[in-house]
């Protein structure tokens, strides 16, 4: 078959698209980590306390600077979700926003169709070939950042069955006839296809999380043929998958690792604390 060839939407660029804004997304990072790193509840009473500190240092006069700066904001997002005032938010053309965040009918709609179909595919997991699923936040902008589900199912086949599935139809349904309308809410999936020996996960010192927190069904000789699930995680630290080329299949790996894999054989018998310093 003749090799296809499609053009891209953008024009090439100068600089990847990774190092644009790049100062700006290494902060947003390191700002967000410092968020997540306290539940909301204590960065209440932390900023609770300071403003007590502040009000029995300086008197209730210290409380107008930030009811005057609270009230802008209401106003002038109550003002552009209304229509009285320009939308700010949508002019710009690489990434229009609504003043009503997720609380926009649209987003709120949307959300509820995911999360009845991801409560679908939990109470169906034998028949539907779903294994399990993490979520994650970007934590690239400042705020309003894109939320992310990576799912994951026993075969390509399983996943394309649900996609065709009534419930997901009526999703996209609904999605088709509000997207003309809506660009500020967006939706995106990403589809990888892993062929058997060509992928691995390594949890060290982890919790479950991504594959590692998914549920295979079995039905064990012993049982009485009820379904049981069984955790995919394996104790990798010897034996034959101690090293790549032992978990993923690759005539390169089986090469490189004979001469360059000692440091692996030695993690778990040399102490590298000395070496670490």
């Amino acid at each position: 078959m003749a090799e296809k060839s499609f053009r891209p939407l953008s024009s090439p660029q100068k600089v990847p698209s990774y190092n644009h804004n790049a100062k700006a997304v290494r902060k947003n990072i390191k700002n967000n980590i410092m968020r997540d790193n306290f539940t909301m509840s204590t960065w209440l009473l932390v900023g609770g306390l300071l403003q007590g500190v502040a009000v029995a240092l300086l008197g209730y006069l210290n409380l107008l600077p930030a009811t005057v700066v609270i009230a802008y904001r209401i106003g002038d997002n109550l003002l552009m979700a209304f229509g009285w005032t320009k939308n700010r938010y949508l002019s710009d053309e690489r990434n229009p926003v609504t003043p009503f965040g997720v609380f926009d009918p649209v987003y709120l709609k949307l959300a509820k169709y995911f999360f009845r179909m991801v409560r679908e595919l939990k109470e169906t997991a034998e028949h539907s070939g779903y294994l399990g699923s993490a979520t994650w936040t970007s934590a690239e902008d400042s705020a309003a950042n894109e939320v992310m589900t990576v799912m994951y199912f026993g075969d390509f086949e399983s996943l394309h069955k649900y996609a065709h599935g009534p419930f997901h139809i009526q999703a996209v349904k609904y999605w088709s006839s509000v997207v003309k309308d809506c660009p500020h809410v967006s939706i995106y999936h990403e589809t990888y296809v892993v062929p058997p020996g060509q992928w691995e996960n390594i949890y060290g010192n982890s919790w479950p999380t991504g594959l590692s927190a998914a549920s295979f069904p079995i039905r064990t000789a012993q049982g009485n043929g009820e379904t049981e699930w069984m955790s995919p995680v394996i104790d990798a630290r010897k034996g034959s998958l101690r090293g790549m080329a032992g978990r993923i299949q690759s005539d390169y790996l089986k090469g490189y690792e004979e001469k360059q894999g000692e440091v692996w054989d030695q993690t778990y018998d040399v102490d590298y604390r000395e070496l670490a310093r």
